[in-house]
């Protein structure tokens, strides 16, 4: 490889790990983890909500306890991004406390190609799609934020998945990635999204903590269980432990509350 073509690459690595969004491993190698053909789904059954082997060793916050409905906001691993992959999935909350999952919103890649390595270098507009790629249902979820909705709230958030399927938004490294759109789903239900310095839109994991912050919730971090053995699992446990840290301090009054 000659030096430009290595400077390349190494900048497209770097634009796409720091993006703090999906792109599938199959961006540097096609022999595994491949992304699904251009508008194919992972099938639900597929994607479980209720999958244990990537939810085992998961982070959980709760908010609107007691709504037939939910969306689960998740922040998984990825073999090439350190800050982590976000997606979401909805339901319906069975009689007995059961999910019973019936979708997945993620904003990912279509395809990797020389062009779309170009264009995530300099964050310009790649063509995306709201499908799931394979990764969304087979890597450990680090975190998950899980907020129950209402009948109306679930109609809202059907009718903003009708428009991203027939009209899914671009992709940008760091102008319009999977976190973007996390928070464009949280405010289509009614969800508050963090602002200035907690909008933290480039890395997954401070995200989705922020999120959760701002909606009233906050994770506990399993006692009994370890995080996912990667960054994205340390990151979470450190963010936390930071936040409580901060909150006990502001309480005192030693600090100012954090401003929201």
């Amino acid at each position: 490889m000659s030096r430009w073509g290595f400077k390349f690459a190494t900048g497209a690595l770097l634009a796409l790990c720091l993006s703090g969004c999906s792109v599938s491993p199959s961006a540097l190698s096609r022999q595994s983890y491949a992304l699904l053909p251009t508008g194919a789904p992972v099938p639900v059954s597929e994607c479980r909500a209720d999958n244990q082997s990537v939810l085992e060793n998961t982070a959980y916050a709760y908010s609107g306890a007691g709504n037939p409905h939910y969306v689960e906001f998740r922040t998984r691993t990825s073999l090439l991004v350190a800050a982590g992959h976000h997606y979401a999935v909805h339901g319906t909350v069975a009689p007995d406390g059961r999910l019973v999952q019936e979708g997945v919103l993620a904003l990912n890649l279509n395809n990797v190609s020389v062009d779309v390595v170009r264009k995530a270098i300099f964050d310009l507009p790649i063509r995306g799609t709201t499908n799931a790629v394979q990764d969304d249902c087979d890597r450990q979820v680090a975190a998950a934020f899980r907020v129950g909705l209402t009948a109306e709230q679930y109609q809202r958030l059907m009718a903003f998945s009708d428009r991203m399927r027939n009209d899914p938004p671009a992709w940008r490294s760091f102008s319009y990635n999977c976190n973007h759109f996390a928070a464009d789903i949280a405010q289509a239900v009614g969800m508050n999204v963090p602002q200035g310095a907690d909008r933290a839109k480039t890395n997954s994991v401070k995200f989705i903590v922020n999120l959760a912050a701002v909606n009233g919730a906050s994770f506990d971090l399993p006692v009994d269980r370890q995080l996912p053995k990667h960054s994205v699992g340390q990151q979470l446990h450190d963010i936390v432990i930071a936040r409580r840290t901060q909150n006990r301090v502001s309480s005192t009054g030693l600090v100012p509350p954090i401003s929201r």
